[in-house]
């Protein structure tokens, strides 16, 4: 079963790459990753390509709030469950 899992953020920092980071360790596959700078574009952090993991990158030029910038960045995944990440959850290994 393919996950999205939908991160929604306006940071650049280490906060959220620590959270990509715990991401990409997961076990599961196949795993998508949503992108979403709510507010800005974002790049994808140069880690993600070696992890095995498609990552869409979409933005708004407004923040949407939690709500808005969600349902945007969940249009873009192709998952058949979707995990809402908050930019600093980290996950546990599995």
């Amino acid at each position: 079963m393919k996950v999205s899992a939908v991160v929604i953020t306006n940071r650049d920092d280490d906060v959220i790459a620590h959270a990509l980071r715990s991401l990409a360790a997961q076990a599961h596959r196949p795993l998508e990753l949503v992108l979403f700078g709510n507010g800005k574009p974002l790049a994808a952090p140069g880690f993600l390509a070696d992890a095995d993991i498609a990552v869409h990158l979409g933005h708004s030029d407004e923040n949407l709030g939690v709500a808005g910038g969600r349902n945007a960045a969940a249009r873009l995944g192709a998952g058949e469950v979707l995990l809402f990440l908050d930019d600093d959850a980290v996950l546990r290994p599995d």
